[in-house]
């Protein structure tokens, strides 16, 4: 029998534009890349003065403000009469530690201090430390942290890469200590 399978008599056709498989590949992956370089890992931050609610003052007075003739800036200023009341979302001057964050590398626990309503200062009291290279990341990240929380004045900052399940339990703890803060 000399029959030929439908398989052996295939002839394939040559495509007559080769180059459009190049430019599709090409472009492809060109939006791959731009689409990689401009995504954003940062969480948006609502400070009370872009909220809904309208803007609110949670700064402290500065020496421009200070100056104000309103009674009750005076009345402040020489600490006659009632204690001046918080604005919503305004924090209590004093340090307040946030609650241990438990990680999958360890516990992350954070302290804060507030004066005149701001964040001065913020550190990791707790974090995990126990192999070389936890220290060695979080010896880089933390100060980050740090620095990047009075820049805030929040707790949503970046996460610093590499360094991302210390950023985890360090936000969550730092949140707690805020909450605190403005109970």
């Amino acid at each position: 029998m000399n029959e030929v399978s439908q398989y052996e008599s295939f002839t394939p056709v040559e495509d007559p534009r080769p180059w459009v498989r190049h430019v599709v590949v090409g472009m492809s992956t060109l939006t791959v890349v731009v689409l990689g370089v401009s995504y954003h890992t940062s969480r948006k931050v609502v400070t009370p003065a872009t909220s809904q609610a309208g803007p609110a003052v949670v700064a402290a007075p500065t020496p421009r403000n200070a100056m104000s003739s309103s009674p009750s800036a005076a009345t402040a200023r020489s600490g006659g009469g009632a204690p001046p009341t918080l604005p919503p979302g305004a924090l209590r001057d004093g340090t307040f530690t946030g609650s241990v964050v438990s990680t999958r590398r360890g516990d992350v626990q954070v302290e804060m201090t507030v004066a005149r309503g701001r964040i001065t200062r913020s550190h990791a009291v707790v974090y995990p430390q126990g192999k070389s290279r936890d220290r060695q990341i979080n010896d880089e990240a933390l100060p980050k942290y740090d620095a990047a929380v009075l820049a805030a004045q929040s707790a949503q900052i970046d996460a610093v890469s590499g360094a991302t399940v210390t950023w985890s339990g360090y936000t969550a703890s730092l949140q707690a200590a805020i909450d605190q803060a403005r109970a």
